[in-house]
């Protein structure tokens, strides 16, 4: 579905396009909601999308690999049957790498959790942070900002980070 917003400063003015699409994500139902903006010459032509992660992944799915999108700051998570999806996470808790900020160690919490379920688990969320247990080589593998902008790391692959 596509409308224009004709009563917003500039499109009023008619000097760019401020039009919006809404559309749903397929495997989740989840809203998306695309903005488009453009000036009248051209110089600017940019589409952005806005949606909201999952708490979980649907009650059959089973975790199977997690896709770090360095460039963009984005985790995925590809389960078993192949299905992509934006890595679930608490409300207010965004995923991270590096030493700041509680992004690394919320990532390294979920990564904590969907190992020792072997990716049965895949809710976000849990007893509060004071009490969770986050495991000491999943936090220094977060930490450590990985050398790859994109990386897919599989289940196995991530219980080895863990071994060390």
């Amino acid at each position: 579905m596509w409308t224009r917003d004709t009563d917003s400063s500039p499109a009023a003015l008619r000097s760019n396009c401020a039009c919006y699409r809404t559309s749903y994500d397929p495997q989740f139902g989840l809203p998306v909601v695309g903005e488009h903006y453009r000036t009248v010459g051209g110089d600017t032509d940019n589409w952005t999308y806005t949606t909201y992660t999952p708490l979980d992944l649907r009650p059959d799915d089973v975790f199977a690999s997690l896709i770090i999108d360095g460039e963009n700051g984005l985790f995925w998570a590809r389960t078993a049957d192949g299905a992509l999806s934006l890595l679930p996470q608490e409300e207010g808790c965004g995923y991270g790498f590096g030493r700041t900020g509680g992004g690394p160690t919320a990532l390294a919490d979920y990564l904590t959790k969907l190992i020792a379920s072997n990716g049965k688990d895949t809710t976000a969320g849990g007893p509060p942070y004071s009490i969770r247990t986050v495991d000491q080589q999943i936090l220094t593998w977060v930490e450590s900002k990985p050398k790859a902008r994109h990386l897919e790391l599989t289940l196995e692959e991530l219980q080895a980070i863990q071994r060390g």
